[in-house]
This record gives structure tokens, sequence and C-alpha cells, in this order.
């Protein structure tokens, strides 16, 4: 008997439902075709600057980087101590444990 009752209530609730979405539809249809308001909007396209435009900010390339250095550039010790680090022990062995990880995931791949 519960589950009649259970069935009833579910029927009686989907088809209130129902209804007020069938009012909501008639409501928006109906107040759209009686609008008062049939102008169309128009915009004006124009750009009116308040302000001076001002660039992005873009990283830039320090005075002393060249993109491209001379065929016979050789680097002076000032180069050497700026550019070049030393690696130490630890650094290869990071290094190292990096390649082997690499080389261990290509050969699980390989057939």
């Amino acid at each position: 008997m519960k589950i009649l009752n259970k069935k009833k209530f579910i029927a009686v609730s989907l088809l209130i439902l129902l209804l007020f979405f069938l009012l909501a539809i008639l409501v928006f249809f109906l107040g759209s075709f009686f609008s008062k308001n049939k102008e169309e909007v128009m915009f004006d396209d124009t750009i009116i600057l308040h302000q001076e435009l001002i660039p992005p900010k873009v990283p830039s390339i320090p005075d002393d980087y060249y993109l491209v250095r001379p065929k016979d550039y050789q680097w002076t010790e000032d180069d050497i101590d700026r550019w070049f680090t030393t690696p130490d022990g630890e650094m290869l062995d990071t290094l190292d444990s990096a390649n082997r990880q690499m080389i261990d995931k290509l050969l699980e791949a390989a057939p």
C-alpha cells in the first residue's frame, strides 16, 4: 500500500513540475512577444582613451648577453667565472640517476 502511495506522490509531483515548466515557457514567449521595447540597440565601437596607452612589460636581455658570438671568440676568466659552474659530486650523482631513469624507461618500452 505504501508503494502505491509513493508512486502516486511521484507522479503528481512530476506532473506539477511539468506544468510549472510549461507555464514558465509560456510566460517567457508571451513576454517577449508583447514587449513594448522593440528597438534594436546599436553599439558604438569608437574607442575613447582616457589615458595614454602603456606597452606591456617584457623581459629584457642583459646588455652583456649576446645572441650570437663571433666564431673565434675565446672565453676570458671573467666569462668562465660568470657563466660556467664546475660540477661537484652531488650534481654528477643527480645527473647520473636522472639519466639512468630515462634509460630504464626506454629499455622497459623496448620489445
